[in-house]
């Protein structure tokens, strides 16, 4: 769905044609023949099974889907945004020698025997689940699905001046706070 300019509303309308139908293909046909960098040790770390590599599995799965998304959402900017937005910073963190899934293993070699381990975590207390920083209701879930800009941003009605302090103020209709501008 377009505007007349030819940008579009939101996600398309009925079934999406995928470019890349897995993970693995988008890996195997684009990545790796778009992608061409100097790896080694010190620079950049690639493993040809990154599938073996949990971090490698997740960073790549939302990449191949925003990737999917964008180029079907937003045909003018939408893979300007894919590499600006997701590519760039999941491949520095994937590729990078020191902090990155891969780095136990080698760029020709392949994949390390001596894989680093998972981040340590101890099970927070039940009482913490309470807190809405732990867990999301159902009724949570509502501020996070995404709404139409015009849904989220309050409308603003009269404007006065103050005149104490000489700016305007404008009052929120929906909850009559007033905002100093």
């Amino acid at each position: 769905m377009s505007t007349p300019s030819g940008i579009p509303k939101g996600p398309v309308d009925g079934p999406v044609e995928l470019a890349f139908t897995s993970l693995d293909q988008f890996v195997r046909e684009y990545l790796s023949q778009v992608i061409h960098r100097r790896l080694n040790r010190s620079v950049q770390l690639w493993c040809p099974e990154w599938w073996r590599h949990s971090e490698a599995v997740a960073r790549l799965s939302v990449m191949w889907r925003a990737f999917e998304y964008l180029r079907q959402v937003d045909p003018a900017l939408g893979m300007s945004t894919w590499w600006l937005q997701h590519a760039d910073p999941h491949l520095r963190a994937l590729m990078h020698p020191q902090y990155g899934p891969f780095v136990a293993c080698d760029p020709r070699d392949g994949h390390g025997d001596m894989q680093p381990g998972g981040l340590p975590a101890v099970p927070a207390p039940d009482i913490l689940m309470a807190h809405p920083a732990f867990a999301l209701q159902d009724e949570d879930l509502e501020a996070v699905v995404p709404q139409p800009l015009s849904a989220q941003r309050p409308e603003r009605s009269t404007t006065d001046t103050d005149s104490t302090a000489g700016k305007a103020k404008t009052m929120d209709k929906d909850h009559g706070r007033e905002h100093g501008g």
